[in-house]
């Protein structure tokens, strides 16, 4: 890169519990601000219920990220914000390129409009968005969104970026007639497991003595198959008691509750443990310490969670509706299923039996993280792809 680059990074908000177009975002910006790239963030102060408390209006670093954020006063669900608009159509010329993350969401229109206006190119990321299952909720409301402006916006980028084949076929599919790049995200692999002592977590969570421990770590959502994992854990519960699953996350407090009331009604309060949202620290040693990670979503564009889990080291259980199932298939580091209960229940039990099976597929787990899902891998393609952006050069995949 011979002159610096300067991006901005468009987001409806960055709720800390929340997955979608948050995951990986500030990941994601460090990785091309680590090759010289002037990228910051600009978003709303939405939170899944209500607003965060920040600062409005000011450029703040978070998470080694130069970040600025505007008041959402209503319908936070799309971080509606007139400030952001304005600002964006005040700001947008100092930036040679925007990389917009979301599709249903204010900002995504305020910052294609701005761009579009003052001729700078943008990127969108539409985090999953545009996949089947996420479609199908809500679905008259998003067609009509679509049909109306959301075609139009994504036919004007300059790309559109996906961050597994799965969602770029899913694109493709939808007649998306700008180029579309694959790459993924990533994980800071060497700290993964930085300051974490084996035992910790069993330490602080005593149940786990003497246990297996089948690890979910996401967030707590229908779409996560959990209602699967359920029928699949009763089942295991039938043959054996020397595991445990540990459920750690947050979602809807009346899903959790729900949740909970389903456990009590299976008799299954001996064989899951529901631990809330676990991060920095506490997540680390969860990883470190469990035996088998395990998500079963009906729909994942990505899997930021399963990466995770592969760079500490854990063989996983996934669903064929992760978007990276396929990498993880090729390189044997885990067994992939449908989503049904007994082929879950069967690969578990599989990984439970087989104490060098899980070894081996932790082993290549971690081979195809260094491989593929580093954010210094991702962000030297990003930095490829803003650069042919910039210079007018179209990138397809």
């Amino acid at each position: 890169m011979t002159l610096r680059m300067r991006v901005l990074h468009v987001i409806g908000g960055v709720p800390p519990r929340a997955g979608g177009p948050t995951s990986g975002l500030f990941g994601l910006v460090r990785s091309v601000r680590g090759f010289g790239v002037d990228a910051e963030v600009a978003t709303t102060d939405s939170n899944i219920w209500g607003n965060l408390s920040v600062l409005l209006g000011e450029r703040i670093v978070e998470q080694g990220v130069p970040i600025i954020y505007f008041q959402s006063p209503v319908f936070q669900k799309y971080g509606l914000s007139p400030d952001l608009a304005g600002w964006l159509q005040e700001h947008v010329q100092a930036y040679d390129l925007l990389h917009i993350h979301g599709v249903f969401a204010h900002p995504t229109i305020a910052a294609a409009r701005a761009a579009a206006r003052a001729r700078v190119p943008y990127i969108i990321r539409p985090c999953g968005e545009l996949d089947p299952w996420p479609l199908r909720k809500n679905s008259p409301l998003k067609w009509g969104f679509l049909r109306a402006l959301g075609f139009r916006i994504l036919h004007r980028a300059a790309a559109v970026h996906a961050t597994s084949e799965m969602e770029a076929l899913a694109l493709k599919r939808l007649g998306i007639q700008s180029p579309i790049v694959t790459i993924p995200l990533g994980v800071d692999y060497d700290s993964m497991d930085s300051g974490v002592c084996p035992g910790e977590f069993r330490a602080a969570y005593p149940e786990c003595d003497g246990k297996k421990i089948i690890l979910f770590l996401s967030r707590i959502d229908p779409i996560k198959g959990l209602d699967l994992l359920f029928r699949a854990t009763k089942d295991l519960a039938s043959k054996r008691d020397d595991f445990l699953l540990v459920i750690a996350g947050s979602g809807a407090p009346s899903f959790e509750e729900r949740l909970r009331a389903r456990i009590a009604r299976a008799g299954l309060d001996g064989y899951v443990r529901l631990c809330g949202f676990l991060g920095g620290h506490l997540k680390r040693a969860a990883l470190k310490d469990a035996d088998i990670f395990v998500l079963p979503s009906y729909h994942e564009n990505f899997g930021m969670a399963v990466v995770e889990a592969m760079a500490a080291g854990l063989p996983v259980v996934v669903s064929d509706q992760v978007g990276i199932h396929r990498e993880i298939q090729e390189a044997a580091a885990g067994v992939i299923t449908r989503c049904d209960a007994r082929e879950i229940a069967m690969a578990l039990e599989r990984l439970l039996d087989d104490e060098s099976l899980r070894r081996r597929m932790g082993e290549n787990g971690t081979r195809l993280v260094q491989e593929r899902f580093t954010w210094s891998r991702v962000g030297a393609e990003l930095v490829k792809l803003y650069e042919g952006v910039a210079a007018g050069v179209g990138r397809g995949s």
